[in-house]
């Protein structure tokens, strides 16, 4: 069973693996799949179509069979580490694989989620989805914990993986309260990832090289379909105009996160280019525009003084009973005696 495995756990390291036995054995069953499918095809059909059973058989039954032993060869035990002691005060997220090394600054982490991978149909019509702890960065990358094969299961993931990502968030002190899921869409992942050629270049050259699979990070995201939303005041990458930061708590029943209006329950709906009474700064991310409450007036307060000798049409100060000093002027159609009213 393939299975993010803790192998470190104390209050200054997290580390993670996945062993490359996982690799090894798929690679070997669909390489002997297509290697006992094809030759049983060809002596079939070589009696009915002659030389071009090698042709249209045996000679992509080939392709599949030298593809499985590249895979075989490119197998990797994949390392994940979040190290408080490198990398400097903040220390360090390092994704390996034989010498190829992912480093990333603890302090970039905004979020830890588990992606599931929705299939594009599979040999027999049908796939499980596959689904992955990630880690997604300041600048809107992510890296998947994974090692070359997909965890599959169904609902929310395996409950190791759940457990594994609990985990790595308490050891991160994230201010997210839950771990979200985001639903990746294989095709529009594809699609990303053809996009960055020089990426994708650099892979197919240490896969020919038998050099191993190397860890990567994913390009950033143009929508985030959450199937479940992150709770708590999450600082999401400002990205593709997405929104930076973003307090989550109490969206059950829907509300808006990384610029895209959710729904009650799968996050569907038009997408917004930010929520209304929001503006965007780009050094601070959101800030919500609020209308002040208006205060209650304070009522006044008075007290009453009785004119002193010498004092009409001059000006006294007086003490109010809480320490006040109020300054006045005695009107000069008064008398000395007569009681006057001050408001203050």
């Amino acid at each position: 069973m393939v299975q993010l495995k803790l192998v470190e756990d104390t209050d200054q390291r997290l580390v993670y693996k996945m062993g490359a036995l996982a690799m090894l054995c798929h690679m070997s069953l669909c390489t002997l799949i297509a290697a006992v499918v094809s030759f049983s095809l060809t002596l079939f059909l070589r009696h009915y179509i002659g030389i071009f059973a090698f042709v249209f058989v045996a000679f992509p039954g080939l392709v599949l069979v030298t593809c499985g032993f590249f895979g075989c060869a490119n197998a990797r035990q994949f390392t994940f580490s979040f190290d408080r002691t490198e990398g400097g005060a903040a220390g360090s997220f390092v994704a390996a694989a034989g010498g190829a090394r992912v480093c990333r600054s603890l302090s970039e982490i905004r979020l830890i989620h588990i992606e599931r991978e929705s299939g594009s149909g599979g040999l027999f019509g049908g796939e499980a989805p596959s689904f992955a702890a990630a880690v997604l960065f300041a600048d809107g990358h992510r890296c998947r914990l994974e090692g070359g094969v997909s965890i599959t299961g169904s609902g929310r993931g395996p409950d190791h993986l759940q457990a594994a990502a609990e985990k790595i968030r308490a050891f991160l002190n994230l201010p997210q309260q839950n771990i979200p899921l985001l639903s990746i869409n294989r095709a529009a992942k594809e699609q990303q990832s053809a996009a960055d050629a020089a990426q994708a270049e650099a892979g197919l050259s240490r896969w020919l090289a038998c050099q191993g699979i190397a860890p990567r990070l994913e390009p950033p995201l143009a929508n985030y379909e959450w199937v479940e939303p992150p709770l708590g005041p999450v600082r999401l990458p400002a990205a593709f105009g997405l929104l930076g930061s973003l307090p989550l708590g109490g969206l059950g029943g829907g509300g808006v996160i990384a610029g895209q209006a959710l729904g009650p329950a799968q996050g569907g709906g038009p997408r917004w280019a930010r929520p209304p009474g929001m503006s965007l700064d780009p050094g601070l991310g959101p800030v919500v525009m609020g209308r002040p409450q208006p205060q209650a007036q304070p009522q006044p307060r008075a007290i009453q003084v009785v004119v002193p000798e010498g004092m009409v049409g001059q000006v006294m100060t007086v003490m109010a009973p809480d320490g006040a000093q109020i300054t006045v002027t005695v009107p000069a159609d008064m008398r000395p005696g007569d009681p006057m009213t001050i408001q203050y």
